[in-house]
Protein backbone atom coordinates (compact mmCIF):
# COMPACT_ATOMS: atom_id res chain seq x y z
CA UNK A 1 0.00 0.00 0.00
CA UNK A 2 1.27 3.43 -0.87
CA UNK A 3 0.45 6.81 -0.29
CA UNK A 4 -0.98 7.58 -3.80
CA UNK A 5 -3.51 4.41 -3.28
CA UNK A 6 -4.43 4.93 0.17
CA UNK A 7 -5.07 9.09 -0.23
CA UNK A 8 -5.90 9.92 -4.18
CA UNK A 9 -9.42 10.46 -4.85
CA UNK A 10 -8.84 8.26 -8.00
CA UNK A 11 -6.16 5.51 -7.20
CA UNK A 12 -7.86 4.81 -3.66
CA UNK A 13 -10.67 2.91 -5.94
CA UNK A 14 -7.94 0.89 -7.21
CA UNK A 15 -6.87 -0.01 -3.85
CA UNK A 16 -10.25 -0.90 -2.76
CA UNK A 17 -11.03 -2.83 -5.66
CA UNK A 18 -7.04 -5.14 -5.03
CA UNK A 19 -8.20 -5.83 -1.43
CA UNK A 20 -11.66 -7.27 -2.52
CA UNK A 21 -10.02 -9.30 -5.01
CA UNK A 22 -7.24 -10.25 -2.68
CA UNK A 23 -10.15 -11.41 -0.36
CA UNK A 24 -11.55 -13.32 -2.82
CA UNK A 25 -8.50 -15.24 -3.67
CA UNK A 26 -7.30 -16.12 -0.20
CA UNK A 27 -7.95 -19.74 0.50
CA UNK A 28 -10.39 -20.02 3.34
CA UNK A 29 -10.61 -22.73 5.73
CA UNK A 30 -13.77 -24.78 5.80
CA UNK A 31 -15.33 -25.82 8.99
CA UNK A 32 -15.63 -29.53 9.29
CA UNK A 33 -19.19 -29.35 9.89
CA UNK A 34 -20.02 -27.05 7.07
CA UNK A 35 -17.80 -29.41 5.02
CA UNK A 36 -20.22 -32.60 5.88
CA UNK A 37 -22.84 -30.60 4.87
CA UNK A 38 -21.49 -29.76 1.52
CA UNK A 39 -20.71 -33.03 0.78
CA UNK A 40 -24.07 -34.79 2.12
CA UNK A 41 -25.80 -32.42 -0.20
CA UNK A 42 -23.39 -33.79 -2.98
CA UNK A 43 -24.40 -37.01 -2.13
CA UNK A 44 -28.43 -36.43 -2.17
CA UNK A 45 -28.23 -34.30 -5.13
CA UNK A 46 -26.30 -37.36 -6.96
CA UNK A 47 -29.37 -40.04 -5.69
CA UNK A 48 -31.79 -37.74 -6.82
CA UNK A 49 -30.17 -37.36 -10.09
CA UNK A 50 -29.79 -41.28 -10.23
CA UNK A 51 -33.59 -41.53 -9.86
CA UNK A 52 -34.47 -38.93 -12.56
CA UNK A 53 -32.15 -41.18 -14.48
CA UNK A 54 -34.04 -44.15 -13.60
CA UNK A 55 -37.40 -42.48 -14.84
CA UNK A 56 -36.56 -41.15 -17.69
CA UNK A 57 -35.21 -44.56 -19.11
CA UNK A 58 -38.66 -46.21 -18.04
CA UNK A 59 -40.42 -43.75 -20.23
CA UNK A 60 -37.71 -44.22 -22.86
CA UNK A 61 -38.58 -47.77 -22.93
CA UNK A 62 -42.27 -47.00 -23.35
CA UNK A 63 -43.31 -47.59 -19.71
CA UNK A 64 -46.01 -45.06 -18.21
CA UNK A 65 -47.17 -44.68 -14.46
CA UNK A 66 -50.47 -46.27 -14.09
CA UNK A 67 -51.79 -43.28 -12.06
CA UNK A 68 -50.39 -39.54 -12.56
CA UNK A 69 -52.32 -38.59 -9.52
CA UNK A 70 -50.09 -39.90 -7.27
CA UNK A 71 -47.22 -37.86 -6.53
CA UNK A 72 -43.13 -38.78 -6.64
CA UNK A 73 -42.82 -38.09 -2.53
CA UNK A 74 -44.47 -41.07 -1.66
CA UNK A 75 -41.04 -42.50 -2.52
CA UNK A 76 -42.85 -45.24 -5.29
CA UNK A 77 -44.49 -45.42 -7.97
CA UNK A 78 -46.26 -48.06 -10.56
CA UNK A 79 -45.35 -48.50 -13.97
CA UNK A 80 -46.70 -50.11 -16.57
CA UNK A 81 -45.86 -51.12 -20.61
CA UNK A 82 -48.15 -53.44 -22.18
CA UNK A 83 -48.80 -56.62 -19.73
CA UNK A 84 -45.78 -55.92 -17.91
CA UNK A 85 -46.51 -53.97 -14.18
CA UNK A 86 -43.34 -52.74 -12.13
CA UNK A 87 -43.46 -50.75 -8.87
CA UNK A 88 -40.80 -48.59 -8.17
CA UNK A 89 -39.46 -47.34 -5.00
CA UNK A 90 -36.75 -45.42 -3.27
CA UNK A 91 -35.35 -45.04 -0.08
CA UNK A 92 -33.80 -41.43 1.50
CA UNK A 93 -31.38 -42.64 3.90
CA UNK A 94 -29.50 -44.68 0.58
CA UNK A 95 -31.03 -43.37 -2.07
CA UNK A 96 -31.20 -47.29 -3.15
CA UNK A 97 -33.63 -47.86 -6.20
CA UNK A 98 -35.67 -50.93 -6.06
CA UNK A 99 -37.63 -51.97 -9.26
CA UNK A 100 -40.11 -55.26 -9.23
CA UNK A 101 -43.04 -56.51 -10.61
CA UNK A 102 -44.87 -59.53 -12.34
CA UNK A 103 -42.26 -60.67 -15.25
CA UNK A 104 -39.55 -58.34 -14.50
CA UNK A 105 -36.10 -59.41 -12.35
CA UNK A 106 -35.99 -57.84 -9.50
CA UNK A 107 -33.49 -54.41 -9.72
CA UNK A 108 -31.49 -53.01 -7.50
CA UNK A 109 -30.12 -49.52 -8.22
CA UNK A 110 -27.38 -48.04 -6.17
CA UNK A 111 -25.99 -44.32 -6.47
CA UNK A 112 -22.68 -43.93 -5.34
CA UNK A 113 -21.26 -40.71 -5.34
CA UNK A 114 -17.45 -41.33 -5.71
CA UNK A 115 -14.81 -41.31 -8.30
CA UNK A 116 -14.32 -44.96 -8.74
CA UNK A 117 -12.38 -44.39 -11.68
CA UNK A 118 -9.67 -42.51 -9.95
CA UNK A 119 -8.41 -45.77 -7.67
CA UNK A 120 -5.77 -47.61 -8.47
CA UNK A 121 -5.83 -51.56 -9.39
CA UNK A 122 -5.81 -52.67 -5.70
CA UNK A 123 -8.44 -50.04 -4.17
CA UNK A 124 -10.68 -51.10 -7.19
CA UNK A 125 -10.00 -54.77 -6.86
CA UNK A 126 -11.19 -54.36 -3.20
CA UNK A 127 -14.37 -52.21 -3.83
CA UNK A 128 -15.17 -54.79 -6.37
CA UNK A 129 -14.61 -57.94 -4.29
CA UNK A 130 -16.91 -56.06 -1.54
CA UNK A 131 -19.66 -55.52 -4.14
CA UNK A 132 -19.84 -59.12 -5.29
CA UNK A 133 -19.49 -60.67 -2.26
CA UNK A 134 -22.84 -58.44 -0.59
CA UNK A 135 -24.57 -58.91 -4.34
CA UNK A 136 -28.27 -60.52 -3.16
CA UNK A 137 -28.78 -63.75 -4.99
CA UNK A 138 -32.10 -63.09 -6.12
CA UNK A 139 -31.72 -59.48 -7.09
CA UNK A 140 -29.70 -58.29 -10.04
CA UNK A 141 -27.79 -54.88 -8.63
CA UNK A 142 -26.25 -51.58 -10.49
CA UNK A 143 -24.18 -49.04 -8.97
CA UNK A 144 -24.40 -45.86 -10.58
CA UNK A 145 -21.23 -43.51 -10.16
CA UNK A 146 -20.13 -40.34 -11.72
CA UNK A 147 -18.48 -40.27 -15.40
CA UNK A 148 -15.13 -39.32 -15.01
CA UNK A 149 -14.94 -35.60 -17.24
CA UNK A 150 -11.90 -37.25 -19.28
CA UNK A 151 -12.57 -40.37 -20.82
CA UNK A 152 -8.60 -41.43 -20.46
CA UNK A 153 -9.68 -41.84 -16.83
CA UNK A 154 -10.35 -45.35 -17.13
CA UNK A 155 -6.77 -46.15 -19.35
CA UNK A 156 -4.44 -46.02 -16.01
CA UNK A 157 -6.62 -48.95 -15.13
CA UNK A 158 -6.04 -52.72 -16.07
CA UNK A 159 -8.08 -53.15 -19.08
CA UNK A 160 -10.29 -55.86 -17.15
CA UNK A 161 -11.18 -53.38 -14.40
CA UNK A 162 -11.82 -50.57 -16.64
CA UNK A 163 -14.17 -53.05 -18.60
CA UNK A 164 -15.94 -54.01 -15.00
CA UNK A 165 -16.41 -50.31 -14.04
CA UNK A 166 -18.87 -49.93 -17.66
CA UNK A 167 -20.51 -53.30 -17.81
CA UNK A 168 -23.70 -54.22 -16.68
CA UNK A 169 -24.97 -57.14 -14.19
CA UNK A 170 -25.97 -59.47 -16.68
CA UNK A 171 -22.39 -59.06 -18.02
CA UNK A 172 -20.34 -59.78 -15.16
CA UNK A 173 -23.02 -62.37 -13.85
CA UNK A 174 -21.93 -66.14 -14.20
CA UNK A 175 -24.05 -69.42 -13.20
CA UNK A 176 -24.94 -69.67 -10.01
CA UNK A 177 -23.26 -66.46 -9.17
CA UNK A 178 -24.62 -62.80 -9.25
CA UNK A 179 -22.33 -59.70 -10.35
CA UNK A 180 -22.74 -56.61 -9.44
CA UNK A 181 -23.05 -53.80 -12.58
CA UNK A 182 -21.14 -50.54 -12.47
CA UNK A 183 -22.60 -47.40 -14.99
CA UNK A 184 -20.94 -44.24 -15.39
CA UNK A 185 -23.69 -41.38 -15.11
CA UNK A 186 -23.60 -37.98 -15.14
CA UNK A 187 -25.98 -34.63 -16.43
CA UNK A 188 -23.36 -34.13 -18.52
CA UNK A 189 -22.80 -37.50 -20.40
CA UNK A 190 -25.09 -37.80 -22.81
CA UNK A 191 -25.13 -41.36 -23.21
CA UNK A 192 -25.88 -42.02 -19.42
CA UNK A 193 -29.81 -42.42 -20.51
CA UNK A 194 -28.83 -45.02 -23.17
CA UNK A 195 -26.50 -46.92 -20.43
CA UNK A 196 -29.74 -47.17 -17.72
CA UNK A 197 -32.28 -47.73 -20.32
CA UNK A 198 -30.01 -51.32 -21.47
CA UNK A 199 -29.56 -52.19 -17.86
CA UNK A 200 -33.93 -51.68 -17.70
CA UNK A 201 -34.80 -53.20 -20.54
CA UNK A 202 -32.58 -56.61 -19.73
CA UNK A 203 -34.55 -57.15 -16.65
CA UNK A 204 -37.68 -56.08 -17.93
CA UNK A 205 -37.76 -58.23 -20.86
CA UNK A 206 -35.37 -61.34 -19.75
CA UNK A 207 -37.57 -63.64 -18.11
CA UNK A 208 -39.52 -63.22 -21.09
CA UNK A 209 -36.94 -64.52 -23.44
CA UNK A 210 -35.64 -67.05 -21.23
CA UNK A 211 -39.19 -68.35 -20.34
CA UNK A 212 -39.55 -69.46 -24.31
CA UNK A 213 -39.81 -72.37 -25.29
CA UNK A 214 -42.31 -72.99 -23.12
CA UNK A 215 -42.17 -76.69 -20.87
CA UNK A 216 -44.96 -78.85 -22.12
CA UNK A 217 -45.42 -81.82 -19.71
CA UNK A 218 -46.08 -84.93 -21.37
CA UNK A 219 -49.35 -87.36 -20.87
CA UNK A 220 -49.23 -90.55 -19.58
CA UNK A 221 -49.88 -92.61 -22.72
CA UNK A 222 -51.32 -95.41 -20.81
CA UNK A 223 -54.60 -92.98 -19.39
CA UNK A 224 -54.84 -92.32 -23.55
CA UNK A 225 -54.71 -95.77 -24.22
CA UNK A 226 -57.45 -96.56 -21.51
CA UNK A 227 -59.70 -93.91 -23.15
CA UNK A 228 -59.32 -95.23 -26.70
CA UNK A 229 -60.10 -98.80 -25.18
Amino acid sequence: MTNILSDDAHYRRVAELWLEWARLGQEQAVRPRAYFEEMQDLCRSFDSFALLLTLRALDQLGFEPTSLERSLSDREAQVRHGSRVARLSWATADGAISLQGEGVEPLRIVPLCSSLAALDDGQLRAVLGDADAHAATDTTTVVLYPSPSDASAFEHLEPELAARLRSLAHEVSTLGRRGVGFLPVSPWDIGSVERMARQLRWVTTAPTFLAYPQTIAQPDMSDLSRAHA
